[in-house]
C-alpha cells in the first residue's frame, strides 16, 4: 500500500472518529480515485453515506466490499439500515439477523434487527430485539428510547412512559426522550407529572419550541391557562410558524376567533398541510379568504407527498366540510380514508382485539358481582364530592358535563384516567387473588387529592371521563355515596359520531365499523350488568334524546339526583366558562340543540356495520 493512500486513510478515519464525515468523506474518495475497489475506504464510504441518507449510493459501495469479504460486520449492518429507509423491509431485517449472526454478542445487530422490526409493524419483535441490545451493553439512552417507541407501538402505554423515563433519566441532553416522555403523559392525562418534566425540560432547552408548547400544554391541561397561554405566545413570534397547538388550547377556551386567526396564518406560511385545515372546519369554518375552504382542500390533497398525518387531518376536515354542504356520500368517503389513515398511525394496523376485551368484561364483572360489592359494604369513603357522568364516548357526556357545571355548584374535572390507569392496578392484583379492601384508603385518598387538583375549592367535581361505565363496580365500592349519571344515545348515531370524530392512540376500537359495533355492543354488557347490582339510588340514566328535546324536565332530574340546588342557569351550559378539552368544543359551546337527533338517516346507504345496530335499543328508564 502506497503512502498517500495510507495516510489518506488515517486522516479519513480520525475525521470520522470525530464525526466530521464531510471532511472524512474528502480523504476515502481521494483513497478511491487511486484505487476503485479499496475495500476500506470503500465501506467508511458507505457508511458515510447512510449517515448522510444516500442510501441508494450506500449499498452500491457496501455491496462492493460484501464481494470481497462477505462476513464484515459494518457492511452487513449498514445495508440493513440502507435497506430499511428505502422500504426493502424484508431485506433489511434479513441483513440484521446476519450481523447477529456474525457477531452475536454485538448490540449493534440488535439494535438494527429491532429497527427493522419497527418498521415492520412488529413491535413485539423489536421489544426482544432492542431487550438483547440493551443486555450486550447498547448505551440505555438510545435503549429505553428505542424500547419506548416499540411498545408505544404494542399500545402499552404504561411500559411505554416507564422507558422514556428511563431515556430521560439516561440521556437527559436529547431533547426526544422528553417530548416521548410527555406523549405518554399526555395519552395516560397524567397532567401533574407532565409539568413536572416538562419544566426540568423546559429548564434545559428554553428555546426549544416543541418543549415549551409541550410545557404549555400540560400547564393548560392543569388550570394555569395564564402561564400556557404566556408561553404559547413566546413561540408565535413574527416570522416563526404559528403553533397549532396554540390553536387548539385557544379552541378548548372557547377562543375559536382568535384560534381561527392563527390557523388561517400556519395555512398561508405553509398551505401543503392538514392540521390548519382540520382546525378550521372544527371551529366551522368552511369558507376562508373569500373563497370555498372545501376547494382550497380538494386541491391540497392532490398534492403529492403529503405525510400521513396531515393527510390524516385533511380527510378528516374535507369529510367536515362535505357534511356541511350536504354531500353525504363524498364526506363519508373522506371518514373512510380519514380513519384507514388513523387505524395505521394510532393503531398500528392492529385490529381492536374484541376477544381480550370480552375476556376483560367478563373478569370485571365477574369481580363486582352484587354478592362481592355486598361484601366490601361500608369500607368506602363517605365523601359525597364526586360527580360521575358516564357513557359510550359521542354519547353527550360534554354536554351533560357543561350543564351540571353550569350551574355553579359543581366544577367539572374534565376526563381524568385514574379509574383507568391508577385503579387498574389494584384491578390486576385483586382478579388473582380477591378484592382487597386494605387498598381502599390509598386508592380512595389518590383520588381525592385528584379532585382537590382541579378544584380544592369545590364541595363537588365532576368526574365525566365516558369510559369510566367499564369501572363503576369499584366506583361504587369506593364512593358509595356518590351519583352515577349514566347519559345514553341512540346507537347508530353514537357510533356513526365515532367514525367521524378524530380521535388518538389508545382508542383502538374506534377506526373500523366492525370495531366500533363490537365495542359498543360490550359498553352494552357492561351497562347492562352494573343496572343490576348496583343501587338504584345511586344510578340515574338519561336519554341523549331526552336531554335535548325536553331539557328542562330532565336536568331538573339530574339537578335533583346529584343533591344540587335548582338554577336557570343549568339551562344554558353555553354561558359556562369552564375550559373543554374533547372533541365536542365546539358543539358543547352553542345552546342546546336538537340536530343530532337521528343524525344517521342522512348517511343510511353508507352505514355498513353501523346500520346492524338499528335494531339495539336501551332498555326502558324505569320511573
Amino acid at each position: 500500500m502506497s503512502l498517500r493512500i495510507a495516510d489518506r486513510l488515517r486522516l479519513g478515519a480520525k475525521e470520522f472518529g470525530r464525526n466530521n464525515v464531510a471532511a472524512a468523506l474528502v480523504h476515502f474518495e481521494a483513497v478511491l480515485e487511486i484505487e476503485s475497489n479499496h475495500s476500506e475506504a470503500l465501506l467508511y464510504r458507505g457508511i458515510i453515506r447512510v449517515r448522510m441518507r444516500q442510501d441508494a449510493l450506500a449499498i452500491s459501495d457496501l455491496e462492493q466490499v460484501l464481494q470481497g469479504v462477505p462476513d464484515q460486520f459494518d457492511a452487513v449492518t449498514f445495508m440493513a439500515l440502507a435497506h430499511k429507509r428505502l422500504g426493502h423491509l424484508a431485506l433489511a431485517k434479513s441483513f440484521a439477523e446476519r450481523a447477529i449472526t456474525l457477531q452475536p454478542r454485538d448490540p449493534t445487530g440488535y439494535n438494527t434487527l429491532g429497527l427493522c422490526c419497527m418498521a415492520m409493524h412488529l413491535p413485539d419483535q423489536a421489544v426482544r430485539a432492542f431487550g438483547l441490545a440493551g443486555s450486550f451493553g447498547l448505551a440505555p439512552g438510545p435503549m429505553y428510547h428505542n424500547l419506548g417507541e416499540a411498545y408505544e407501538m404494542m399500545g402499552r402505554i404504561e411500559d411505554a412512559r416507564d422507558a422514556f423515563r428511563m431515556a430521560v433519566e439516561a440521556d437527559p441532553g436529547k431533547a426526544d426522550n422528553h417530548l416521548s416522555l410527555f406523549r405518554q403523559l399526555q395519552l395516560m392525562a397524567q397532567w401533574d407529572e407532565a409539568v413536572t418534566y416538562m419544566e426540568s425540560a423546559h429548564r434545559r432547552f428554553p428555546r426549544l419550541q416543541s418543549i415549551t408548547e409541550a410545557l404549555a400544554t400540560a400547564y393548560g391541561r392543569v388550570g394555569r391557562h395564564i402561564e400556557a397561554e404566556s408561553l404559547f405566545k413566546s413561540v408565535c413570534d413574527p416570522g416563526s410558524a404559528p403553533s397549532q397547538n396554540f390553536a387548539a388550547w385557544l379552541q378548548s377556551q372557547g377562543r375559536f376567533d382568535e384560534s381561527v386567526e392563527l390557523l388561517g396564518q400556519s395555512i398561508e406560511q405553509q398551505p401543503k398541510q392538514g392540521y390548519g385545515y382540520y382546525g378550521l372546519t372544527e371551529a366551522r369554518v368552511f369558507s376562508w379568504r373569500d373563497g370555498d375552504l372545501l376547494d382550497k382542500m380538494l386541491a391540497v390533497e392532490e398534492e403529492p407527498g403529503l405525510d400521513p398525518g396531515s393527510r390524516m387531518y385533511l380527510h378528516y376536515a374535507i369529510g367536515r366540510a362535505f357534511d356541511h354542504r350536504g354531500d353525504y356520500e363524498q364526506a363519508m368517503r373522506h371518514w373512510d380514508l380519514a380513519n384507514a389513515l388513523a387505524f395505521q398511525l394510532f393503531a398500528g394496523n392492529r385490529p381492536f382485539d374484541d376477544r381480550l376485551a370480552s375476556s376483560r368484561l367478563e373478569a370485571v364483572t365477574g369481580m363486582f358481582s352484587a354478592e362481592k360489592l355486598q361484601e366490601q359494604s361500608g369500607k368506602g369513603s363517605s365523601s359525597q364530592k364526586p360527580i360521575f357522568v358516564v357513557g359510550m364516548i359521542r354519547s353527550g357526556t360534554t354536554l351533560l358535563d357543561r350543564i351540571i357545571a353550569g350551574g355553579g355548584e359543581a366544577r367539572s374535572a374534565g376526563e381524568p384516567q385514574f379509574w383507568i390507569r391508577d385503579a387498574d392496578k389494584s384491578y390486576r392484583k385483586w382478579l388473582t387473588s380477591g378484592i382487597d379492601s386494605t387498598d381502599f384508603p390509598e386508592l380512595i385518598a389518590g383520588y381525592l387529592r385528584l379532585l382537590d387538583l382541579v378544584s380544592a375549592d369545590s364541595c363537588r367535581v365532576i368526574d365525566k371521563m365516558p369510559l369510566n361505565y367499564q369501572h363503576l363496580g369499584a366506583i361504587h365500592m369506593l364512593f358509595p355515596e356518590c351519583p352515577i349519571v349514566h347519559i345514553r344515545r341512540n346507537p347508530v348515531d353514537t357510533c356513526l359520531s365515532i367514525h367521524q370524530t378524530c380521535l388518538s392512540a389508545g382508542a383502538d376500537y374506534a377506526f373500523q365499523r366492525q370495531s366500533i359495533v363490537a365495542f359498543y355492543m360490550q359498553y352494552l354488557r357492561y351497562m347492562e350488568h352494573w343496572r343490576s347490582v348496583l343501587p338504584p339510588d345511586r344510578l340515574l340514566e338519561i336519554d341523549y334524546e331526552a336531554l335535548v328535546t325536553h331539557p328542562e324536565d330532565t336536568i331538573q332530574q339530574v339537578v335533583e339526583f346529584c343533591g344540587l340546588h335548582w338554577s336557570d342557569l343549568y339551562l344554558h351550559p353555553e354561558q359556562s366558562e369552564t375550559a373543554i378539552q374533547t372533541p365536542s368544543r365546539w358543539q358543547a359551546r352553542r345552546p342546546i340543540y336538537m340536530s343530532s337527533v337521528d343524525r344517521w338517516k342522512r348517511y343510511e346507504p353508507w352505514l355498513g356495520a353501523f346500520g346492524d345496530l338499528k335494531a339495539v335499543t336501551h332498555p326502558p328508564i324505569l320511573a
